[in-house]
């Protein structure tokens, strides 16, 4: 979600250029922050120039105070939502049409799940005289979450165009359109051509991380690799840091994890990422433990989950806006690599009741924790969940939607439910028709299965 709009580079270069000439100047501090995040890059550089603006806020107007404190508490060194939102509502009331106010109090909503009220600050902020082009791609993420009809989201992408015509981000609005209609050919082909002529660094990243989603989600990980590796290749140029080396290994050892089920050579990639790039000299606030979690679970490898834990204790539990809940989730992912599935399944509960996990994936990990421990019944229930709920990001169903939907064939046709088990596998092959070689036995095998159960349905 954007937070607000700016070139990276020159925007960076000027504001530093005029905070070394006057270090109180809090507002520049929190915009050198924004860019930071917009660009998804350096979190402790951008954390660090968030801190810088909170304390010299009371240098500022009342209202530069108001937004300085509402992206302290969102983005700085101890977040806290509820103090956040407050600010900007405050703000709010000082200036209805504030920008910055009701787009950055839209992203809290929609961290909190309250994708309505999120909604609706969003379309304020995008009909606003000062609005700026995130607006509207923000619109459209609470629009999916919401359910909105094609046709809603058509008209968000028109707005965008005729606002503003000549940004470089409108194709972004187009994707989303498309990814949140199954056109996933369409995604794709918008996704590849964003990024073959890309306009901006932020322009190529975007489209070829969202092609490697498409890729993944069609069963074809080795293009989604490449996508992959070819933006942090541009991450890398960009920031030359020690974190953006050790990516290059974390993609490596995340597809042989999700896509090769392989522990050992996720170990090994990951050894050999941190011999190149040593954690050591990786700043601690961007530490990869989350991404260490996730594959420790994937794998069931609980050196790797404990290590994960151990890491986000020692170096990020105090960044944690709930930091009990997030505790929590990195002891879940311990107990979900040790095989503890009844013991994950509460704490994966309370994360995401405490919104320090996505719900999408909450949903997938307590589905595949109750089919583990036998509960078919349960895990079809969240399963269930999971494929019903509309994302307008590709993360989650690139790296499990085609799965969930044999699995969720299977416990279907398990219960005598045909109907049920012919649409998922038909769902399942439909998105991996043209995987890698190696895949297509699955989908051999499941073609079978609905072609058995069609004909015994006729």
């Amino acid at each position: 979600m954007a937070d607000e709009e700016g070139d990276a580079d020159r925007g960076l270069a000027l504001l530093e250029e005029a905070v070394e000439l006057d270090t109180a100047f809090a507002m520049a501090w929190r915009k050198i922050a924004v860019l930071l995040g917009n660009e998804q890059r350096e979190p402790a550089r951008r954390i660090a120039a968030a801190a810088t603006a909170y304390r010299h806020r009371n240098r500022l107007t009342e209202m530069e105070r108001l937004v300085t404190e509402g992206y302290y508490f969102t983005f700085g060194p101890g977040p806290d939502r509820e103090r956040s939102l407050a600010a900007y509502e405050q703000l709010l009331q000082l200036d209805s049409n504030h920008t910055a106010a009701l787009n950055n109090a839209g992203n809290i909503h929609m961290q909190l799940g309250n994708f309505e009220r999120a909604e609706e600050l969003y379309r304020l902020v995008s009909r606003v005289p000062r609005t700026f082009g995130g607006a509207f791609t923000n619109l459209m993420n609470a629009q999916i979450r919401n359910r909105r009809p094609a046709a809603a989201l058509d008209s968000t992408v028109a707005a965008f165009r005729a606002r503003f015509p000549g940004s470089n981000d409108l194709w972004e609005a187009s994707w989303k359109a498309a990814w949140a209609a199954g056109d996933f050919d369409r995604a794709d082909s918008i996704s590849r051509a964003a990024s073959q002529s890309a306009r901006t660094t932020r322009q190529q990243l975007t489209g070829a991380f969202l092609s490697s989603g498409v890729a993944d989600l069609r069963g074809r990980p080795a293009e989604g690799l490449r996508f992959t590796t070819n933006a942090t290749e541009l991450t890398n140029r960009a920031q030359r840091t020690t974190a953006a080396r050790l990516t290059f290994a974390l993609d490596s050892a995340y597809y042989a994890a999700l896509f090769d089920e392989d522990r050992e050579a996720t170990r090994q990639f990951l050894v050999r990422g941190e011999a190149r790039a040593p954690m050591a000299e990786i700043p601690p606030v961007e530490r990869p433990w989350t991404n260490y979690a996730r594959m420790a679970a994937v794998i069931g490898d609980p050196a790797l989950a404990r290590r994960a834990l151990t890491g986000f204790e020692a170096d990020q539990i105090g960044l944690a806006a709930d930091p009990e809940a997030r505790r929590g989730f990195f002891q879940a992912h311990v107990a979900l690599a040790e095989g503890r599935w009844d013991e994950a399944i509460p704490l994966l509960h309370e994360a995401d009741r405490r919104r320090v996990m996505g719900d999408r994936y909450a949903l997938n990990l307590i589905g595949r924790a109750h089919d583990q421990a036998g509960r078919p019944d349960s895990a079809l229930a969240y399963l269930q969940r999971y494929v019903d709920t509309p994302d307008p990001e590709p993360w989650e169903d690139s790296q499990w939607l085609p799965r969930t939907h044999r699995r969720l064939g299977e416990l279907y046709e398990a219960k005598g439910d045909t109907e049920q088990a012919i649409a998922h596998y038909a769902r399942f092959v439909n998105l991996w028709r043209d995987a890698e070689p190696k895949f297509q036995p699955q989908v051999r095998e499941v073609s079978q299965r609905l072609e058995r159960l069609r004909a015994g349905r006729g």
